[in-house]
């Protein structure tokens, strides 16, 4: 296998085209929880590449993209910088940003 992890500038390429088909709405809620990529520790999958690239945060879970699957994902973590779940989802960025919200009001519903 000839895997090399995606680089920042390519990972910037696959969320602007996510952007520009998401709805007004979804943008706008993109814009509010969207972060600096920042490479995330998950081992022992995300140790070859350096990590994962973490792209937002809500609550007690990050959206990542997992580049070893080529998709956006969704997990829970304790600690920032460390992800607690390696998922292998094939997600476009908007789907991702709807997992994230829903995963984020079920973890606030089973707190109530």
């Amino acid at each position: 296998m000839d895997w090399k992890p995606i680089s920042q500038d390519g990972l910037q390429e696959l969320i602007r085209g996510g952007i520009q088909t998401m709805s007004a709405k979804d943008r706008a809620l993109w814009e509010r929880v969207k972060m600096e990529p920042a490479k995330w520790a998950l081992p022992p999958l995300g140790d070859l590449g350096g990590g994962f690239w973490t792209v937002s945060v809500l609550g007690e879970y990050a959206l990542w993209y997992n580049d070893i699957e080529d998709g956006f994902n969704v997990s829970r973590f304790r600690k920032n910088g460390t992800l607690d779940e390696y998922i292998c989802n094939q997600d476009d960025v908007s789907t991702a940003l709807h997992n994230l919200v829903l995963a984020n009001q079920a973890a606030e519903h089973a707190r109530d």
